[in-house]
C-alpha cells in the first residue's frame, strides 16, 4: 500500500500553510478606519477610476495631458483593486485584498 503522505509531499503542504498563513497579514495592518495613504504609495483613493485611467497611456488629469505608459506594468496590480470597488468592498478591504493575494503570487 502507498503512502499518500509522503516527507515530500508534507513538506509542499507545510510551505502552502506557512505562505498562505503569511498571506493573511494585511489583514492584520489596519484597524478601524484606517487606510493606507501617500504619495509613494500609489494606492488611489477612487481605484475604479483610476483603473479606467490607466488603461490609456496618456492621461489629462495633470495639467495639460501626462504620458503614463512607464506605468502600464501595474495595470494588473490597480485592476486588482478596481475589482474590489467594482464588486463593493469597503476602501479598507480593497487595500488589503490586492496586497494579500499579489503577497501569494509574487511572493511565493
Amino acid at each position: 500500500m502507498r503512502k499518500f503522505f509522503t516527507p515530500s509531499k508534507l513538506a509542499i503542504i507545510f510551505d502552502l500553510l506557512v505562505i498562505f498563513a503569511l498571506a493573511l497579514l494585511p489583514f492584520n495592518w489596519l484597524k478601524d478606519g484606517q487606510l493606507i495613504l501617500g504619495h509613494d504609495a500609489g494606492i488611489p483613493l477612487n481605484p475604479l477610476e483610476h483603473f479606467k485611467d490607466r488603461l490609456f497611456v496618456w492621461t489629462n488629469i495633470w495639467g495639460i495631458g501626462n504620458d503614463q505608459g512607464f506605468a502600464l506594468g501595474a495595470l494588473f496590480f490597480h485592476g486588482l483593486e478596481g475589482l474590489t470597488e467594482f464588486l463593493g468592498f469597503s476602501l479598507q478591504r480593497g487595500q488589503q485584498l490586492p496586497s494579500s493575494y499579489c503577497q501569494r503570487v509574487f511572493h511565493a
